[in-house]
């Protein structure tokens, strides 16, 4: 593969779009694929989870719910299966009424999220959700929005195997020098990388909403004075970090991130 169309696939498959943060959002995900395999009242919801993802998501708020926990997220996705193909932001169709829908879920104990030790990938989420005898399953694993598996009813509908990173897209990236990889950048045509401007500027509207938001205590100080480069690498810090917070905080925002299996969690895109 010509080194210029490896930079670009990486880019395409590593940079997503997301509504909250990774870890509850994926739980969500999950859920909400297995429940778009059922009709009528969901009666039950079992997620297991890798220890990675539980532990980042256990505590992080839920976009749009004024709440934290896996529970609710898993909930959250049920009662929004509808969306269930916006993958890692399906939970920008959050209300007031689905929340306070999904938190009685949870107050009837018909929701349980769990780690579990020995799982075939540190990202890993098996969604089972039931609709009296009907039952529903998804698993995403490797990476946040990498669904590998559909089961209805016992019969399984999709089905891939679980990649491994190596001879990833990532890897063969990681192969080159990276001089090599900024001179064939450079000598690429800076319309194949227009779609990056359009990710900053959904970034650039969410930054402004969530400083509008924020106290500035939940935001990183400003640093007037730097000399170049090191103001535009602050002044990049501040941002991300700004948007990492919203997104921690659970604010309903919609920010694209760098997401993957090479990372421990996502992280805004710099602007």
């Amino acid at each position: 593969m010509q080194l210029s169309n490896l930079i670009q696939q990486c880019m395409h498959e590593e940079i997503v779009e997301t509504t909250g943060c990774t870890d509850p959002g994926v739980v969500a995900y999950a859920a909400a694929k297995a429940a778009s395999l059922l009709q009528g009242k969901i009666t039950k919801v079992t997620v297991t989870v890798s220890n990675n993802v539980y532990k980042n998501g256990v505590m992080v708020g839920i976009p749009g719910a004024g709440a934290t926990g896996m529970e609710l997220a898993a909930a959250l996705g049920v009662l929004l299966r509808s969306n269930a193909d916006r993958a890692l932001s399906v939970l920008e169709g959050v209300t007031q009424e689905n929340c306070a829908a999904a938190k009685e879920l949870v107050s009837a104990g018909m929701v349980s999220v769990h780690p579990r030790e020995d799982c075939p990938d540190p990202l890993y989420v098996h969604a089972v959700v039931c609709a009296g005898e009907a039952r529903g399953e998804a698993v995403v694993a490797h990476d946040y929005d990498m669904l590998v598996q559909l089961i209805q009813d016992g019969r399984t509908i999709f089905s891939r195997a679980i990649p491994q990173d190596t001879g990833s897209l990532v890897d063969q990236l990681l192969g080159h020098k990276m001089e090599e990889i900024y001179r064939c950048i450079e000598a690429t045509p800076a319309e194949e990388f227009a779609f990056l401007l359009d990710y900053a500027q959904v970034n650039q509207d969410s930054l402004e909403k969530a400083k509008a938001i924020l106290p500035p205590e939940d935001r990183l100080p400003a640093e007037d004075g730097l000399p170049f480069p090191y103001s535009v690498i602050h002044k990049a810090s501040e941002d991300t970090f700004c948007l990492a917070k919203a997104r921690m905080v659970g604010l309903k925002l919609p920010v694209i991130a760098v997401t993957g299996s090479h990372y421990d969690r996502a992280f805004p895109l710099p602007l």
